[in-house]
């Protein structure tokens, strides 16, 4: 997921005035770790911020997410959730390298929703990847296939794109669910 960010934002932990982790950009990639030929299916889906709806530039240079393409294809929250809640189906956990499930807690606490998507199983795969990979230090998302010596057929990642950043998380987790190296 993106959310709103300003300059030196992380490191306050958004405890800025009017500083909320408003998700603006949903990206997601379903897997079949016992069939992985079976191909994969992409959902990625812009969302409007409420509290914050102008995005700043800080977030704009971050992710190249302009104000416009937002304006123009963002839709509300209730609707992401309810159309990725579709894409997912009955499919869990959902791996993130982070804790994209938190965000949308408190984004749906935010909202006044109650999504179903929140019930589901998330699981920050950041740690379990850093150590089946014997990674010391902290990567991106957007470049773990590079970091962990993925051949150049995996192509470069966009960070700080939702779905570049879950394709590449699941180009280098599908590898460890197949094998049954990490289990969760």
């Amino acid at each position: 997921m993106e959310f709103t960010a300003w300059e030196g934002s992380l490191a306050r932990h958004w405890s800025g005035p009017d500083e909320y982790r408003e998700i603006v950009e949903i990206g997601a990639v379903r897997i079949d770790p016992n069939n992985p030929a079976a191909g994969q299916q992409y959902f990625s889906r812009l969302v409007r911020p409420k509290i914050n709806p102008a995005l700043s530039d800080y977030f704009i240079e971050l992710t190249g997410i302009h104000q416009q393409k937002l304006d123009a294809e963002g839709v509300s929250l209730a609707q992401a959730l309810a159309e990725f809640q579709d894409f997912a189906g009955c499919a869990a956990p959902f791996y993130s390298y982070g804790n994209d499930g938190d965000v949308i807690k408190e984004n749906c606490t935010i909202a006044g929703l109650r999504s179903a998507v929140t019930a589901f199983r998330f699981i920050n795969a950041r740690e379990a990847i850093k150590t089946a990979y014997g990674l010391c230090h902290s990567v991106t998302s957007s470049d773990l296939p590079k970091a962990v010596g993925l051949t150049a057929a995996h192509r470069q990642h966009r960070a700080h794109r939702a779905l570049d950043d879950a394709k590449a998380v699941a180009s280098v987790l599908v590898p460890l669910l197949t094998s049954g190296e990490v289990k969760f």
